[in-house]
């Protein structure tokens, strides 16, 4: 693993190999659900893809060296401590810019997101940013032709692409211009950003909201601070989010 290559400590500091980014955007590339549709009960310890998603944290975490105290974000630009970062490339392109600006850049490039063997080609969910007209609208027709066309025009996609959007239609132009406005992304593997095919959305339940937090993600902690086996950590999220969902029943 090249992570635990490049995890080490030089003149006092530590450098680590990866940060993985939230587990989520790897639950999301296996298309997990939250809930069974049929018993309104979680998941977690029944189905293999959540604890193949939290062994795969383990296994990063139990590198010698590996922290979870490093903000991500901090970590990358600032003290530079991570050799690969996972995040959505659009939440931090900014920063690659600012740093080049700056007459501090990075010495970095892009890749895909890493697939499972599963799921090949398989990528995370969409992370979509919407455009939408609401009820109170006097212009209703007008503002959605608007959207539409903002939505549907080479030209705008062309535009949105050169600052580091994903386009919204298959355009091969767009995807040339990926961050063209951009000079630290000159040069670099950009083909990457869409070498995968988005996963497809989990079955949604009304109990989504009681799955998702806090249980689960403290048992993700959990485990990659060593404080809890996968076995254990699972099924006392499970325990614990089953709780909820029995206490605030869906209307």
């Amino acid at each position: 693993m090249l992570a635990r290559k490049l995890t080490r400590e030089m003149d006092g500091t530590s450098y680590q190999g990866i940060y993985p980014g939230n587990w989520t955007q790897q639950r999301s590339q296996l298309s997990l659900d939250f809930v069974d549709p049929k018993s309104n009960k979680v998941i977690f310890e029944s189905d293999p893809g959540y604890r193949k998603v939290f062994e795969l944290y383990q296994s990063i975490y139990l590198i010698p060296g590996m922290l979870t105290t490093l903000n991500g974000k901090d970590g990358f630009f600032k003290s530079r401590q991570f050799a690969m970062y996972v995040n959505w490339l659009t939440d931090v392109l900014y920063l690659f810019e600012d740093a080049h600006k700056s007459g501090n850049p990075l010495s970095w490039d892009m890749m895909r997101l890493p697939y499972f063997t599963e799921k090949p080609g398989i990528g995370s969910k969409v992370d979509v940013h919407m455009l939408m007209v609401t009820a109170q609208s006097k212009q209703k027709y007008e503002a959605m032709a608007v959207v539409g066309f903002l939505t549907s025009s080479e030209a705008v996609q062309v535009a949105a692409a050169k600052t580091g959007r994903i386009p919204a239609i298959q355009s091969s132009e767009a995807q040339k211009q990926f961050g063209a406005n951009y000079a630290s992304v000159k040069d670099k593997n950009t083909k990457a950003v869409f070498d995968t095919k988005m996963a497809p959305l989990w079955n949604y339940s009304p109990y989504d909201v009681q799955a998702m937090y806090p249980p689960i993600e403290q048992a993700m902690k959990d485990v990659m601070n060593h404080k809890s086996d996968v076995n254990t950590a699972l099924k006392t999220a499970a325990e614990k989010t089953n709780k909820l969902i029995e206490e605030n029943p869906a209307r």
